[in-house]
């Protein structure tokens, strides 16, 4: 701000060094008083930066009029006003770039570029020996290591390889692929060429050979089917194994010995509830031939005896003899007999019988069967519960094992504390 009076007189003359005081200190900005002005003021925040600009039409001897603190407007001739007005934009625009340059000082940066850096024509890291070592250590060592922890902490069966290190004494019947169509997981004809239809062959043909190192009678033999658990497919290998026998002219008879939870019916479209075994094992006056029927109109000589209603008590049915009687008619009709027992590890049904077979197929299934499960064949065959056992690796092909392109589902309902359910 440029203060020239304070309240005290000046002289006419006094206007020259006024406007050169005002060039001084805005350089370059030359502000010019008309000369008609007599009196302007500015207001200021305090009372001691009051400022009366006089010019020549001061007379000498005479104060210039004072202006109080609270005073915001200039006091001016009426046909001077618009010219004044002008002049109080033009001063107030000089203390606006005045503050604008004190904080432009203020807030100048003080950071300067010392000295500029020295870059090189090649990288100096990482270097191609580093870059190498991390290569082998992410494409070679952590896989590695990974796929270790899951072969340690997988436990289900894949491949007939987990069979053998398991079973000591193993004798492998074959795999069956895991049949994900409904429509094909039956062998539904005699000249079908069909991945099931192969694999059962395969199978009839290998329990041959089985009955064959047991050929103690001449009459038909009894194949027994059976697993550890549910689910593993002992009732879909009984069908398709009694299927692939039929195939080959001979007279088959497939059983459902299942009292607790019987599936064969599921492959054949009826209901659980048509007459069967236990109508005969409950009273033996029944006709259980009567109960023989043909299902597969395809394959002639292949009859099928189902389970029957669910009794409450399949233990005292299976062990009172009943059974014994009606297999050994059965096999002076029939060159082979298929039962389709219970799962071994839940129930002891399957036991009370085994004596009646000349064979069992044990069935395991791949990424179902647990690899510590087949501890418990094992014993059994140990403790000759079981004779004349055949392995057989269901569902190959699913999961880690690919080598097939196959699926199938069905479920039992087995379990202690068993229900007897006839929904």
């Amino acid at each position: 701000n440029l203060v020239v009076s304070l309240g005290e007189e000046k002289d006419l003359n006094d206007k020259n060094m006024l406007l050169e005081e005002v060039i001084d200190i805005k350089t370059g900005s030359l502000v010019l008083f008309p000369a008609s002005l007599t009196h302007y003021t500015i207001p200021f925040e305090s009372e001691e930066e009051r400022i009366v600009l006089a010019f020549d039409v001061i007379p000498k001897g005479k104060k210039s009029e004072t202006v109080n603190a609270e005073q915001t407007a200039v006091t001016l001739p009426t046909k001077d006003a618009e010219a004044h007005n002008n002049l109080g934009n033009t001063l107030q625009e000089l203390g606006r770039l005045e503050e604008a340059e004190v904080s432009y000082t203020i807030t100048e940066p003080s950071i300067k570029i010392v000295e500029y850096a020295i870059t090189d024509s090649s990288p100096t890291g990482p270097t191609l020996a580093t870059m190498l070592f991390v290569a082998m250590l992410l494409g070679g060592v952590i896989p590695f290591v990974v796929i270790s922890i899951i072969f340690y902490l997988d436990t289900k069966i894949h491949v007939k390889e987990d069979l053998e290190k398991y079973i000591g004494d193993l004798t492998f019947l074959g795999e069956v692929p895991n049949i994900s169509n409904q429509n094909q997981q039956i062998f539904s004809s005699p000249s079908q060429r069909s991945v099931i239809a192969e694999a059962s062959r395969i199978l009839a043909s290998n329990c041959n050979y089985l009955l064959k190192s047991n050929n103690s009678t001449p009459t038909g033999k009894i194949i027994m089917t059976t697993s550890s658990i549910k689910g593993e497919g002992k009732t879909f290998i009984a069908v398709n194994l009694s299927l692939a026998l039929a195939s080959l002219n001979k007279k088959v008879l497939l059983v459902g010995a299942d009292l607790r939870n019987p599936q064969i019916h599921n492959y054949i479209n009826v209901n659980k509830s048509v007459a069967g075994l236990t109508n005969y094992l409950v009273d033996d006056s029944f006709d259980w031939e009567s109960a023989i029927k043909n299902y597969h109109p395809n394959f002639p000589s292949h009859e099928i005896l189902l389970s029957g209603s669910l009794p409450p008590n399949p233990v005292q049915l299976l062990s009172n003899g009943s059974l014994g009687d009606l297999l050994n008619k059965a096999k002076v009709k029939y060159d082979y007999i298929i039962l389709d027992c219970a799962p071994t590890v839940l129930v002891t049904d399957t036991l009370l019988i085994s004596h009646y077979a000349d064979a069992t197929v044990y069935l395991t299934r791949s990424n179902i069967t647990e690899k510590e499960l087949l501890n418990f064949p094992n014993k059994l065959i140990e403790e000759r519960k079981l004779k004349n056992v055949g392995f057989v690796l269901n569902g190959v092909g699913a999961g880690m094992a690919k080598k097939y392109q196959y699926g199938y589902k069905y479920a039992y309902n087995y379990g202690y504390g068993y229900g007897y359910n006839e929904s």
